[in-house]
């Protein structure tokens, strides 16, 4: 799944197993723009969207 992929990424990074976001991105083969977006904060996870819809 895209999402695993996407939180291994972002995992390896902040464990620094790569020594890049562009690595991590190479290596799990995610979009860079969509890893270096998450890492930075700007976007969430589909997932995680569809629960705060269903919570308003």
């Amino acid at each position: 799944m895209a999402e695993q992929r996407i939180q291994a990424a972002i995992a390896a990074f902040h464990a620094k197993e790569v020594p890049s976001i562009r690595q991590a991105a190479t290596t799990f083969g995610i979009p860079l723009v969509t890893l270096a977006d998450r890492i930075a904060g700007r976007y969430e996870s589909n997932w995680m969207a569809d629960i705060y819809s269903f919570a308003l």
